[in-house]
């Protein structure tokens, strides 16, 4: 019998089987011995480590030195090294493919009564899931007794209701479903078209009832999706439905489905369904947008859900036709809040029609008070279209001060020098950035970072290293000002380096342990520019400060040597 990934499941459990399965892939099993049922393997880990596995055929055991098994319990290690064993072991066996290729086997199997061979291939079937079943299926298929109902009860069986939420077991119950729709798109074309049809929609139906009680968040699901896609189109390009009769069939199952199997509808179907089937499906998606009621102002996302569904079809259409007046039109069918009203001045103001963008943008001020920085930069576009930059700076500065972002300081600038403004909006937003004002407490590291960027333009390196002292915090922001500054002025990266590393082990885990040991070292040369015992003085300093910080220490002593 083969090693099988649910066997490791049982043996390890979810995360350490997901864990062996990462060492194995990544090649840490090495001096690989195999004597009979014993194999025996190094693991590299934190450490490395020894395993032992026994596996005579009919069950599968084994035991590691790491401090997670402690010979009892089947580890991680254990499962990299199962997965290294199976591998090696289906390497042996395709030496027989030699054989057969060479005609020793071929002429061998030749000389054998029928009957005996049948036996045979019976006792081996059952140990190749996949093969036996799809051999079943041509089998049936031969006799003329293959029938939907035996595809889906199929597809039924690999995907039972119930509850799973860890992660291997997760990928353990879609590989099974995936065998099975490869099984199925082998025989595909010599199915009846109305059969394969009937199996698809129900594979489709059972996954969307699967996913109900299944935490898939790892997106496990998708190529059992693409393989029920695949049969879905197979049957449809071949039943012998009207352009229309198809249409409509895609379109009722996109609207019902609630896991993004039909996603990227009609285009997954658009040589299915040709020329004549996808003006059909936008046909019949216009008939049913015509009629529903228009939906109320500021309905919840679910009472707009089967407007927006229905319009995103046809707004797909127009943009790749770049319709602007029919994106409009269909904006306007579906706008009933602030962010709609913005969409339709955007599309305006792509349109060259600025007027009537601030309708829409006025329309959005009164439905929702609330100025978005994102309807602040509108408005400064608006004003711009209409050569009132006075107006369009202001704006554009009102949604700057509200993120305070770098790039949206870098618009604004550039929106100045067009209006031969840059000193005065400079000495602005200088001010807002150095500003006190206890109001703007909660942004002031993000306006302290976006002028250590101004000053990195500008190349004060003094004034970029008194504000990272004085006002960052953040270990990254503080290791990537350091980086700056020791470009151009050594003494001035040193201080600043000091505070990221203190920044690092601040954040007391391991890898922010690494990460300051991996910043102290860069930034060796930076204080022995300062003076031949700065590195030294600042290492003696760290130790004596997070003394008690034992991985810390560890790290210090690995890579810098004990004190």
């Amino acid at each position: 019998m083969g090693i099988t990934d649910d066997e490791l499941l049982d043996l390890a459990g979810p995360g350490a089987f997901e864990r062996g399965y990462d060492y194995f892939r990544n090649g840490r099993v090495g001096d690989l011995e195999i004597c009979g049922s014993q194999t025996v393997a190094l693991v590299s880990g934190t450490d490395l480590y020894r395993v032992q596995l026994l596996h005579d055929g009919t069950r599968l055991d084994g035991s590691c030195n790491c401090p997670a098994s402690d010979g009892i319990v089947f580890c991680k290690h254990c499962v990299a090294t199962a997965l290294e064993l199976r591998d090696q072991l289906a390497e042996s066996a395709l030496t027989t493919e030699e054989a057969v290729n060479n005609g020793i086997l071929k002429a061998y199997l030749s000389d054998q009564d029928p009957e005996s061979l049948v036996s045979c291939l019976v006792q081996v079937l059952p140990k190749d899931p996949s093969l036996y079943e799809r051999l079943g299926w041509q089998a049936m298929l031969a006799a003329n007794c293959l029938n939907a109902n035996a595809l889906k009860k199929s597809i039924t069986q690999v995907t039972p209701l119930q509850d799973i939420f860890e992660w291997g077991r997760v990928s353990a119950y879609f590989r099974r479903l995936e065998a099975t729709l490869q099984g199925i798109v082998e025989i595909a074309d010599q199915l009846p078209a109305d059969i394969l049809l009937e199996t698809a929609v129900h594979g489709i139906s059972r996954l969307n009832k699967a996913l109900e009680r299944i935490d898939d968040s790892g997106g496990y699901r998708e190529y059992s999706q693409a393989l029920l896609r695949e049969l879905h189109c197979n049957a449809l390009r071949r039943v012998g439905w009207t352009p229309e009769r198809r249409a409509k069939h895609v379109l009722k199952h996109a609207l019902s489905d609630p896991w993004d199997q039909y996603e990227a509808t009609p285009m997954d179907y658009a040589q299915t369904l040709g020329d004549a089937g996808l003006n059909a499906f936008y046909a019949a998606v216009e008939a049913r947008f015509a009629a529903l009621s228009a939906p109320p102002m500021n309905a919840s996302f679910d009472d707009r859900l089967p407007y927006l569904r229905l319009r995103n079809y046809l707004m797909m259409r127009a943009k790749e036709q770049d319709d602007i007046d029919e994106m409009i039109r269909l904006e306007k069918l579906t706008a009933t809040t602030a962010i709609d009203f913005e969409n339709i001045a955007r599309l305006y103001l792509r349109k060259g029609d600025p007027d009537t963008a601030t309708r829409w943008l006025s329309k959005a001020d009164a439905l929702d008070e609330y100025d978005r920085s994102s309807r602040k930069a509108l408005w400064s576009s608006v004003h711009v279209a209409m050569g009132n930059w006075d107006a369009a700076i202001a704006a554009q500065e009102d949604a700057f001060q509200r993120d305070a972002s770098y790039d949206d300081y870098k618009e604004l600038m550039e929106l100045a020098e067009q209006a031969r403004r840059t000193a005065d909006v400079r000495e602005s937003v200088l001010r807002f950035l150095c500003s006190e004002d206890q109001a703007l407490s909660w942004s002031d590291e993000r306006r302290a970072w976006t002028l250590a960027r101004i000053h990195k333009d500008d190349q004060d390196w003094a004034a970029l290293k008194k504000t990272a002292l004085a006002r960052i915090s953040t270990s990254d922001r503080l290791l990537q000002a350091a980086r700056w500054i020791v470009k151009f002025s050594l003494a001035d990266a040193g201080p600043v380096y000091e505070k990221a590393i203190d920044a690092f082990v601040a954040r007391k885990t391991n890898s922010s342990y690494r990460a300051a040991v991996r910043a102290l070292l860069e930034a060796r040369p930076v204080f022995y520019g300062a003076s031949a015992s700065a590195f030294d003085e600042c290492v003696s300093r760290l130790r004596e400060t997070h003394f008690r910080k034992r991985n810390f220490m560890a790290a210090l002593d690995k890579d810098i040597g004990a004190a």
